[in-house]
């Protein structure tokens, strides 16, 4: 059954309304504080039984409103970790995985986004067992509200990767309008450390 136009909208206005929600709340959040919050998640994350287990990742370079993460890429490159970030793909229009080796690999790309520089190899999606997922809201069910544009939702499709979505505690919001074309993580971080993920009904 093709989906219902009336409820479609109504979801779209609800993520419209939701993301500007978030963001006025993340740009009231002092410089200092978000960067004190930052350092936190990362130190939860790289303290976890999920990343000493993680041997091929795919993660991702922050923008300004986001947690910055950039501690996690080095230490997944210092490990020994295989790191992976998005690249965009002009030819089909979308993001896929590339190896990087060192910090020096990556460049502006589209958007102005760091990502890896076309000298860095595709990541097969099938071998990578940890996705670090940004997002503009997140809940407690693991249910992610991203930039309205599908492209994580793409990456993170028909994927068995463990899905880690991570983010400050600003985003964390009671319910996501979720649509059937979007897809949940499986574990929420934030600064304080793991968001108790509710079973799926």
């Amino acid at each position: 059954m093709p989906p219902n136009p009336i409820a479609c909208g109504t979801r779209f206005a609800e993520k419209e309304a939701l993301r500007q929600l978030v963001r006025d709340a993340l740009r009231a959040l002092p410089t200092g504080e978000r960067r004190t919050a930052s350092a936190e998640a990362c130190r939860h994350l790289q303290e976890s039984k999920v990343w000493a287990e993680a041997r091929s990742v795919l993660l991702f370079v922050s923008l300004e409103d986001e947690l910055d993460v950039m501690p996690v890429i080095r230490s997944g490159l210092a490990t020994g970790k295989s790191v992976s970030l998005p690249r965009f793909d002009k030819d089909s229009a979308s993001y896929t995985p590339a190896r990087i080796g060192e910090l020096s690999d990556l460049a502006p790309g589209r958007f102005g986004i760091i990502e890896p520089g076309l000298q860095c190899p595709e990541t097969p999606l099938n071998h990578l067992d940890f996705i670090l997922v940004p997002g503009v809201a997140f809940d407690a069910r693991g249910r992610r509200l991203g930039r309205g544009l599908g492209h994580y939702d793409r990456l993170l499709r028909e994927n068995r990767a463990l899905k880690c979505g991570i983010c400050l505690e600003q985003q964390v919001v009671g319910e996501v309008p979720e649509q059937s074309h979007d897809i949940r993580v499986d574990l929420v971080l934030t600064p304080r450390g793991w968001l108790q993920i509710e079973p799926r009904s």
